[in-house]
């Protein structure tokens, strides 16, 4: 839709405001900014020219012993075109004659700017802020009896930068990341602990509930020193880490979710024969294998970003694990703690990746010669 500003003589019509960039060793560009700007056909002025330009804004915020926050603001320009549209009344003219009059004619004028790749994606943290936005710059002329000089009219269009993961594979999620996995969270040579994930990755797609399962290993010939689990933390964190050329960084910890689960009583057992011990354990011939199901993550309704890995910015996730487990017959406890590294995808990536044609489905269609 047009913006419309009181007092411009301009508006801007801008088709995309969310935008999604790829990291990764592959510079070309793949997404582009495009609009238009119309210029009131009631603004008479003398030889206007626009530009239009994509600007990275980055504050940084630091606190002092008296707890004053201070601000450092800097701005990187990485996109920008000249708009010359063409003068009404002096469409019949070649081309060359018109870029030298400059003249620009009332009405709707289109911009393209290809947007390079690897930028980092827009955050707003207590520690520092990366925005993006559309500068659009109206320069025109303006004379007196004596003198005569330009003036300068500007508005900005805010922008959403969205990261795609850079685990991806040929822009397709790895189905590697898609399955189940086994996570140790602690073994020795009586007893081990493992939580397994429904994925590698997390989403906030509120589509998408997952459950774990967490599975115990013990290896005890006395029933009364089978392990327990009386209750299970599971916290999901956000490590946010900017650095900069005049700073040493900016680190920042986000909980998206954390939950405590109460499972005593609640295991499945079973008893696997082994056909031989396993190294390292006091193996007495067979395993008993207790299962907790149904461990269900919950949904993630703060603002996260994708895991990315980039020059200045790191956005990393993994999950933390907290178990208290007891044997009943010797009150044995054992408090068990683990942090597993997971990946992570906000719904608009996931949503745009999904968008895109899958290469084997293309294959399909080609005519064959």
């Amino acid at each position: 839709m047009p913006v419309f500003k009181k007092n411009l003589p301009f508006t801007v019509d801008c088709k995309n405001t969310t935008i999604f960039v790829k990291t990764g060793p592959d510079s070309t560009p793949r997404s582009v900014i495009n609009g238009s700007v119309y210029l009131f056909p009631e603004s008479n002025l003398d030889t206007p020219k626009f530009e239009v330009s994509l600007i990275q804004r980055i504050k940084l915020k630091t606190v002092n012993a008296m707890q004053t926050v201070h601000a450092h603001v800097s701005e990187n320009k990485f996109a920008s075109q000249i708009l010359v549209p063409l003068d009404s009344k002096k469409c019949k003219k070649t081309t060359h004659k018109l870029r030298n009059n400059s003249n620009f004619c009332t009405g709707k004028y289109n911009f393209d700017l290809w947007v390079p790749d690897n930028l980092e994606p827009s955050v707003l943290s207590a520690s520092f802020d990366i925005v993006y936005y559309i500068k659009i710059c109206l320069k025109y002329k303006i004379k007196n009896k004596w003198f005569s000089y330009y003036k300068n009219i500007s508005h900005n269009i805010p922008l959403t930068f969205h990261t795609l993961p850079g685990f991806l594979k040929i822009e397709q999620l790895d189905i590697n990341l898609d399955l189940p996995f086994n996570n140790c969270l602690y073994k020795d040579k009586n007893i081990a602990v493992f939580l397994q994930l429904p994925s590698k990755y997390f989403t906030n797609n509120h589509t998408q509930n997952k459950a774990a399962t967490l599975i115990i290993h013990n290896y005890f010939t006395d029933q009364d020193m089978l392990f327990d689990c009386k209750s299970l933390t599971l916290e999901l964190v956000q490590e946010l880490f900017f650095s900069s050329h005049t700073h040493n960084g900016y680190k920042q910890n986000i909980l998206l979710f954390k939950k405590k689960y109460l499972l005593e009583g609640c295991s499945k057992d079973t008893i696997v024969t082994e056909a031989r011990s396993l190294p390292g354990l006091n193996n007495p011939g067979y395993k008993h294998i207790r299962e907790y199901t149904g461990i269900d993550l919950p949904y993630i309704n703060k603002d996260c970003h994708t895991t990315v890995s980039m020059y200045n910015l790191t956005a990393s996730h993994y999950i933390k694990a907290n178990a208290y487990l007891e044997a009943k017959g010797t009150k044995t406890c054992k408090i068990i703690s683990a942090k597993l590294d997971v990946f992570f995808i906000t719904a608009y990536a996931q949503s745009f990746l999904y968008s895109l044609p899958v290469y084997s489905k293309i294959s399909r269609r080609s005519l064959v010669y």
